[in-house]
C-alpha cells in the first residue's frame, strides 16, 4: 500500500526501507501497545482529568490499569466522543446525541432534544463559547436551549484554538465570535475546497487540509504551506490528520505517515489493516483505532525501539561516526543516523554475538563461534569455544579473552593477533573481564565466581585468586561492572562493593539504599554523567547523580516504558554520545533520550466509580464521575451499608502491578494491596476516605482525598444544625464588638485630628500675618541700617564730647531693634518646613540665611540684619552651598525659591 502511494517501483521501494522503518504487527519506531475488544471501536478520546475513554458497538469504556472496562450500564453504539474543560462527556452517533451524567445517559431524544430532526451527525464540538453539533448542514448550540443559526450549508465544523469555525459551501470560513459567527476575511478563496481537518501547530499557527490544498492560518492571514507538504496530501487518500511536537501524523487507509512542520516525510507505518479513527492525547499519544483493535502509540516517549532487524539485540560499539550492532543471529555495521532512523545494517558475520572491543580503527567481536577480528572483512582469530569478552592490557599488544574455556591469552605482531596460550586456574566458563582504575583485573565465572587475575608481563602468565563472598554463592552472582573506577558485584543478595582497607568485598550500604527494594539486578553501566544505568527482570531505571556542589546525591529513576521492550537474557546498556543511551532490546534496540526523561508523566490515581448498597447488598445508587465532580462532597442515604469506591490511574502502558493503599478517616494507611476497588462501611457524617497508587519500587501517584456524607437521623442533624447556628451567633457578637469598639476608637481618633488640623491652621495664618509685619520692618531696618552708618560717620568726625555720646546711644538704640528684628526673621513657614525635611542638617542660622536669600536680599543687606559684616555673608553663604551641595552654575536665591 505504501510503495504504491508513493509510486515507486520494487526496486526503488526496498532502498526506501533503509530510511523509512516501517511499523508492521505492532512493532517500529515507536513503543506500541495494543488492545483487542470483543467488537468493533470507533472512537478514542480524553478528558481534561487524563481518563481515556473509548466508543464503539460496545456502547462507551474507559482504560483503567491497561484494561478497557464499560463506563456506564447503556449498550448504545458511539461513534463520537467529545470532552469539555470542566469534565463533561458528550457522545453520539450517527442517529442520536446525548451528555454523560453519571450512570445515565441523558439524549436528545429528552425535552427540549426531543422535536429535534435529523439524518446524521457529523460532528460533536465543544468550545469556550458553548456545546455546538454539526448536523445535517446546520450548526446548533445545546444547552438549557437550542440555538440554531439557521445555516443549512455547513460542510464543516471543528475547533480553531478553543473557539468554533464553520466551512459552508461555496461561501467560506467563519468563526464564531460574541453571540454569532463572522466571516473570516480572505476565505472566499477556499470555499469550494473542502476541509478535512484543522490542527495547531507548534508556533501557535494553524494548518488547514482541504482535499487538494494545505494552507496555514496565523488568526489574520492565510500563507501556503510547502510545496512537498502539499504534494503528500494531494497523493494520499486522507482521512484524519493530528498534529503534536514530534510531527504532523496522516492516515490512509492502514497506513500512517509521519510528516515534519515543513512538509517532508519523516517515516510510514503501516497498521495491518484499515485506520478508522486517529486521536492524540494530552501527553502526546496517537491512539488509532482498527476495527476491533486500538493500539496506543507512544509518539512523545523517550525511548524509540530500533527494529529494522527484528532480532534480539546483544551488543553495541561505535566508532566515530559508525555502530557495530551484535544481535543474537550475527553481527552488522551502519553509520549511526542511520542505524538510529531504523534503517538496514549491513551484516559482516552469522554468528551470535556477545561483545565488541575497538583496537584502534579495528573492530574485535567475541561470539559464538569464537574470536574474530573486522577491518573491512572478517579474519578469524581462534574458533575454539564461544568467546565472551576480551581485555587489551596497556601494553597493547597482550589481550585476554574471556570464553566458554575458561581464559586465552594473545599477542600481536606485526600488527595481528595471534593466540599464545591457555591459562590454566581457571577450567570453566569466563563471562566477564574488566579491569578497575588500580589496573587489578577481575573476571566472573558463574561456577565459582569472582576471581582476581595476578598478572605477571615478564614471564606473561597469569594466576588467578579467587574472592569468596560471605553469605554468598557463586549461583547468587549476577555479574562485576566498573562503578567509578571501583569494582561492583551484583547480586540477588543485593549490591557489593571491594572494601581496600580489608581486601574483601562487602554488602555495599550506599548502593543498596540508593536502590530501595530493588535487589535482584542483572546490569549496571555507568555513562559520562556518572548516572548509573540498572536492568533487572523486575524494574530498568537510572540513578541520577546530582551534584550539589559540596556533596554528590543520588536519585532513582524507575523508567516502566522501557522494561518491556528490553532483551532481559542478554542485557546490555552503552552510551553512544551525550544524551543517546542504547540498551539491548527483544526484537532489536531500544534508543532512549536520557534529556527527555525530565518530561516523564506525572503518576496521577483518579475516582471513576461509586456504587452504594444495603443491607441485603442490593445496589441503591451508582455514581460514575468525570473531573468535574471528582472531588465534591457525596452523600448516601443512612440505609447505605457498604459503599465501593473505583480506582484507576493515568499509567494505561502498564509493565508492572499498581498497588493500592487506603486511609479511612485518618485512621492511617493500610498495606499495599493489588485492588483498585474498595469495599467498606461508613459511620453516619462525614468521612473521608484517602487512597495512593505504587507503582514499581519508588513510584508514589498523588494522594487523592474522596469526602463522603452518610445522611444521619434528623435529631441528629437538628441537633448539628443548633451547634452550629450557636457557633455562628457567638462569631456574630464577637465580630459586631470589634468593629463597634473599631469604629469608636476612629471616630475618637477622627475628632482629635480635626482639633489638630484647625490649631495648625490658626498658626500658619498667625505666621503670615506676622511675615507681613516683619517683612516691613526688615525694609524700615534696612532704611534705618543707612542712618546708622551716617551717624556712625558723624560720630567719628564730631570732636565734641557730649555730641560724641548723643550719636552713639542713638547708634545703640537702632542696633537693638535690627538685632530683634533679625530674631524674628521667618517669612514663610512651609517654605522652612520643606526646608527642613529635604536638609535635616541645616542650622537655625542657615535656615535665617535661607530665608532672607528667597526674598531677593544681596549680602550687603543682609550684613546688618544678621548683625554680621559682608566677608561674614559671603563666607556664610559658600558654606551654605557645600551643605545644599550646590554647583557652581546654580544661582542659590533662584534655587531655594523652587524648593
Amino acid at each position: 500500500m505504501i510503495a504504491k502511494t508513493l509510486k515507486l517501483n520494487p526496486f526503488t521501494f526496498s532502498l526506501l526501507l533503509f530510511t523509512i522503518p516501517l511499523l508492521g504487527n505492532g512493532y517500529g519506531t515507536y513503543p506500541l501497545v495494543r488492545y483487542v475488544l470483543d467488537s468493533n471501536s470507533y472512537v478514542v478520546s480524553q478528558d481534561p482529568f487524563g481518563n481515556i475513554f473509548s466508543g464503539g458497538d460496545y456502547g462507551l469504556k474507559i482504560l483503567k490499569e491497561g484494561e478497557w472496562e464499560d463506563y456506564g450500564p447503556w449498550t448504545q453504539k458511539i461513534s463520537h466522543i467529545e470532552t469539555a474543560q470542566n469534565g463533561e462527556l458528550w457522545v453520539g452517533n450517527q442517529q442520536f446525541f446525548g451528555k454523560v451524567k453519571n450512570d445515565s445517559l441523558i439524549s436528545f431524544g429528552e425535552s427540549f432534544y426531543s422535536e429535534l430532526d435529523f439524518a446524521q451527525l457529523h460532528q460533536l464540538i465543544v468550545v469556550n463559547s458553548g456545546s455546538y453539533v454539526h448536523l445535517d448542514g446546520r450548526i446548533l448550540r445545546v444547552g438549557k436551549d437550542v440555538v440554531d443559526f439557521n445555516y443549512d450549508d455547513v460542510i464543516f465544523a471543528g475547533k480553531l484554538n478553543r473557539d468554533l469555525i464553520v466551512q459552508r459551501q461555496n461561501s467560506g470560513l467563519y468563526l464564531f465570535a460574541g453571540n454569532n459567527f463572522r466571516k473570516i476575511n480572505n476565505s472566499d478563496d477556499y470555499a469550494k475546497d473542502q476541509i478535512l481537518s484543522i490542527v495547531e501547530m507548534e508556533n501557535g499557527r494553524f494548518l488547514l487540509i482541504f482535499q487538494d490544498n494545505v494552507v496555514i492560518y496565523d488568526g489574520d492571514n492565510f500563507f501556503p504551506w510547502s510545496r512537498e507538504g502539499v504534494d503528500w496530501i494531494r497523493k494520499l487518500d486522507v482521512s484524519h490528520v493530528v498534529a503534536n511536537a514530534q510531527g504532523i501524523f496522516v492516515t490512509s487507509g492502514s497506513d500512517l505517515y509521519q510528516l515534519d512542520a515543513n512538509g517532508s516525510l519523516i517515516r510510514a507505518m503501516n497498521m495491518g489493516q484499515d485506520i478508522d479513527h486517529l486521536f492524540g492525547d494530552q501527553e502526546g499519544n496517537l491512539w488509532i483505532t482498527s476495527g476491533k483493535s486500538i493500539a496506543s502509540l507512544r509518539t512523545s516517549s523517550p525511548v524509540k525501539l530500533i527494529n529494522a532487524l527484528n532480532e534480539q539485540g546483544t551488543a553495541i560499539l561505535k566508532f566515530e561516526n559508525e555502530v557495530f550492532i551484535g544481535t543474537e543471529r550475527g553481527a552488522y555495521r551502519s553509520d549511526e543516523t542511520s542505524f538510529l532512523n531504523g534503517g538496514l545494517p549491513l551484516k559482516i558475520n552469522d554468528d551470535f554475538t556477545y561483545s565488541f572491543y575497538l583496537d584502534g580503527g579495528q573492530c574485535l567481536i567475541s561470539d559464538k563461534n569464537g574470536l574474530d577480528l573486522y577491518n573491512g572483512r572478517i579474519n578469524e582469530i581462534n574458533t575454539n569455544g564461544t568467546s565472551y569478552a576480551v581485555l587489551i592490557l596497556d601494553d597493547g599488544a597482550t589481550m585476554i579473552e574471556a570464553s566458554s574455556t575458561g581464559l586465552n591469552l594473545y599477542e600481536k605482531q606485526y600488527g595481528r593477533w595471534n593466540f599464545l596460550n591457555h591459562l590454566y586456574g581457571i577450567e570453566e566458563e569466563v563471562n566477564q573481564i574488566i579491569k578497575d582504575e588500580r589496573d587489578r583485573i577481575w573476571v566472573h565465572s558463574q561456577v565459582q565466581g569472582i576471581f582476581l587475575l595476578n598478572y605477571d608481563p615478564t614471564l606473561m602468565a597469569i594466576s588467578p585468586t579467587i574472592f569468596p563472598i560471605n553469605n554468598l554463592s557463586p549461583e547468587d552472582i549476577n555479574g562485576i561492572f566498573l562503578i567509578n573506577g571501583k569494582p561492583i558485584i551484583t547480586s540477588n543478595q543485593g549490591i557489593f562493593e571491594f572494601n581496600e582497607k580489608i581486601g574483601r568485598f562487602e554488602a555495599s550500604a550506599t548502593y543498596n539504599s540508593a536502590f530501595g527494594d530493588l535487589n535482584d539486578i542483572a546490569y549496571l553501566y555507568q555513562d559520562e554523567y556518572e548516572n548509573i544505568w540498572y536492568v533487572s527482570e523486575v524494574e530498568s531505571g537510572v540513578l541520577k547523580v546530582i551534584d550539589k556542589g559540596v556533596e554528590k546525591v543520588t536519585q532513582k529513576q524507575a523508567l516502566p516504558y522501557l522494561q518491556r521492550h528490553l532483551n532481559l537474557n542478554q542485557p546490555f546498556v552503552q552510551s553512544l554520545d551525550d544524551d543517546k543511551m542504547i540498551f539491548a532490546g527483544d526484537r532489536g534496540f531500544v534508543f532512549l533520550n536520557q534529556g527527555q526523561l525530565k518530561g516523564k508523566i506525572k503518576f496521577q490515581v483518579h475516582l471513576y466509580g461509586l456504587e452504594n448498597y444495603n443491607g441485603q447488598d442490593e445496589l441503591i445508587d451508582r455514581k460514575i464521575l468525570t473531573s468535574s465532580n471528582a472531588s465534591e462532597l457525596f452523600i448516601f442515604p443512612k440505609k447505605s451499608e457498604k459503599i465501593t469506591f473505583k480506582f484507576s490511574t493515568n499509567y494505561s502502558d502498564v509493565d508492572n502491578i499498581v498497588m493500592y493503599s487506603y486511609n479511612i478517616n485518618e485512621t492511617g494507611w493500610s498495606e499495599k494491596t493489588s485492588s483498585s476497588q474498595l469495599t467498606i462501611g461508613l459511620p453516619g457524617g462525614k468521612n473521608t476516605v484517602k487512597v495512593r497508587a505504587h507503582y514499581g519500587f519508588n513510584e508514589l501517584s498523588n494522594t487523592l482525598v474522596v469526602p463522603v456524607l452518610i445522611e444521619q437521623d434528623w435529631f441528629m442533624k437538628e441537633m448539628n444544625q443548633y451547634i452550629v447556628l450557636g457557633v455562628l451567633l457567638l462569631i456574630a457578637v464577637i465580630l459586631f464588638f470589634i468593629m463597634w469598639s473599631i469604629m469608636k476608637s476612629r471616630k475618637k481618633k477622627n475628632k482629635r485630628l480635626a482639633f489638630l488640623m484647625d490649631m495648625q491652621k490658626k498658626e500658619i495664618e498667625e505666621l503670615r500675618d506676622k511675615n507681613e509685619i516683619l517683612s516691613a520692618q526688615l525694609i524700615s531696618a534696612m532704611n534705618e541700617n543707612d542712618i546708622s552708618k551716617q551717624l556712625e560717620k558723624l560720630h567719628e568726625e564730631n570732636e565734641d564730647a557730649e555730641v560724641r555720646k548723643a550719636i552713639r546711644k542713638l547708634i545703640k538704640k537702632l542696633k537693638s531693634k535690627n538685632s530683634r528684628v533679625s530674631e524674628n526673621v521667618h517669612p514663610d513657614p512651609e517654605f522652612i518646613a520643606r526646608l527642613k525635611m529635604k536638609y535635616p542638617s541645616l542650622t537655625r542660622k542657615d535656615i535665617k540665611l535661607c530665608s532672607l536669600l528667597k526674598m531677593d536680599l544681596t549680602t550687603k543687606d543682609i550684613a546688618p540684619i544678621l548683625d554680621i559684616t559682608v566677608r561674614g555673608v559671603e563666607i556664610s553663604r559658600y558654606r551654605l552651598r557645600k551643605k545644599l551641595e550646590l554647583d557652581n552654575d546654580v544661582v542659590l536665591s533662584e534655587f531655594l525659591k523652587n524648593i
